[in-house]
């Protein structure tokens, strides 16, 4: 008997120790759902994600109406585990652990400002790219030095990026930067060495003075 995909009562037996349910049944299942209306906890959901991944679980649902207030940070197993290959999630803070040096955000829904604070230190590479409902991007990651964004449909509006003075490479695509925000760019980021600005319609003059940079495209 295969079970490909299972959906389960947050509040019910089930939900308080789902990787035990799984193993107990013998059903191999893919694909987990749970939708909750009520309030849930912090710790109720970190030790319950952190106990799931025993079931090897490739595609992970998880909705709530509302966590709460202590709900900072989703626990890193979700992010790294091996296994899983699709996570959507609903009603929670998001933050990114602070030792990682790779960010990379695809076809995500619902996302309308990204900002990256300087407080993560250690990341090297951000990609950003299929966001259909982003805006807003401001990035303020010290040690930043690759950074790549594919805006959808000119949707992106909004790109700041300061105190980023390890930048190296930037790659845009689709986004409505001007005359003046590529000015700025040069003067704040002297290390640049590679830009690519494809698709960005509203610049009329380019003025790029570095003795730095090695590979542009326009």
């Amino acid at each position: 008997m295969a079970c490909n995909f299972l959906k389960v009562d947050p509040h019910g037996p089930k939900w308080a120790n789902t990787s035990r349910f799984l193993s107990g049944t013998g059903i191999p299942v893919s694909r987990l759902r749970c939708l909750s209306s009520y309030r849930m906890s912090s710790s109720y959901v970190h030790n319950w994600i952190k106990n799931l991944f025993t079931s090897n679980i490739k595609e992970l649902i998880l909705k709530v109406v509302e966590s709460d207030s202590s709900f900072c940070n989703l626990p890193e197993q979700l992010f790294v585990a091996e296994g899983l290959n699709i996570l959507n999630l609903r009603g929670f803070k998001f933050g990114l652990p602070p030792d990682h040096e790779k960010l990379r955000l695809s076809c995500c829904r619902g996302l309308a400002s990204l900002q990256i604070a300087a407080s993560l230190q250690k990341l090297k590479t951000v990609w950003l790219r299929c966001l259909p409902e982003l805006q807003i991007v401001d990035i303020a990651a010290a040690n930043l030095e690759n950074l790549y964004i594919e805006s959808q449909l000119w949707n992106l509006q909004v790109i700041k990026i300061t105190c980023c003075k390890s930048l190296k490479t930037l790659y845009i695509v689709d986004v409505d930067v001007t005359d003046g925000w590529l000015e700025d760019l040069h003067v704040n980021h002297p290390n640049l060495e590679c830009l690519s600005l494809l698709g960005c319609l509203k610049l009329q003059t380019i003025k790029i003075s570095s003795d730095r940079l090695k590979y542009l495209a326009l």
